[in-house]
């Protein structure tokens, strides 16, 4: 009767309010390059920072941080708060334990694993094999739990769609292992400088049970509907970055009956 459910309370909201990540586990976000696995990482990253909490982001695939600071600012988030609550690491060696403690004192909100292919290379742990993905979290994503942050990983999915399912390229542990939630982006409209990318977002893992209710589940067993991600990088919009919730039955079938008058008419 004392026990409470966990709540999703960390990073990133979709515009009715609801947040993703759950404080203190571990999540990943995996899709196809350029599917915009970094902005929702980022978005994460930047709620946080925003509500003046401190978070780690270790870049595995960029040496130069360039790109997430020009990102984050875009964001909303300014250079002030940048230096006073982002620490970013690009690793060239393998990651020292002394290293990571160093990082992750104080504690953070979130800890962001940018990468995870290039970093388990880095380490020389076997991307297919369930003990390279188990050594991957022992070194990487176990140090951030045990200080109560919340972790997210950015993973990649393989090229054949037929046969992905509802994880991440590599050993079904990177998935199966994680206590927070798994989410998979599938790319609608590109991303890029000038233009406005958007992706449909899926639970694909939920272990505290908490999302699910907040989606829509699809023909795949255990794939849910979570929203669409969308970046306006075209300056039509006051809004850079949104993230909508899935619409209603009503809404969805008044788009139904539009599209068909639409055709009817063509």
């Amino acid at each position: 009767g004392e026990h409470l459910s966990p709540q999703p309370t960390v990073g990133i909201s979709r515009a009715d309010g609801q947040k993703l990540l759950y404080a203190g586990r571990e999540h990943t976000v995996f899709g196809e390059t350029e599917s915009g696995k970094s902005w929702f990482g980022l978005e994460c990253c930047a709620v946080e920072i925003r509500m003046g909490r401190d978070v780690v982001y270790i870049h595995y695939e960029e040496g130069d941080p360039g790109s997430t600071l020009e990102r984050l600012q875009l964001l909303g988030v300014t250079p002030q708060q940048i230096s006073q609550h982002l620490r970013f690491v690009a690793p060239s060696q393998p990651v020292h334990p002394d290293w990571l403690e160093a990082l992750l004192d104080p504690p953070p909100a979130l800890v962001v694993h940018d990468g995870v292919n290039e970093a388990m290379s880095l380490h020389a742990d076997k991307i297919m094999d369930t003990d390279g993905a188990a050594t991957f979290r022992r070194r990487l994503i176990k140090p951030g739990l045990k200080v109560g942050a919340a972790t997210l990983s950015c993973d990649h999915v393989t090229k054949n769609s037929e046969t992905r399912g509802r994880y991440a390229i590599g050993s079904g542990h990177k998935v199966n292992a994680i206590d927070g939630a798994a989410f998979l982006m599938e790319n609608l409209d590109p991303f890029g400088r000038g233009m406005r990318g958007a992706s449909s977002v899926y639970v694909t893992k939920d272990r505290p049970g908490q999302l699910r209710a907040h989606g829509r589940a699809t023909g795949l067993p255990g794939k849910t509907f979570i929203g669409v991600l969308a970046v306006d990088a075209t300056g039509a919009s006051e809004d850079f970055l949104t993230f909508w919730p899935p619409k209603d039955e009503d809404d969805r079938r008044a788009e139904e009956m539009t599209a068909e008058k639409l055709g009817d008419i063509i």
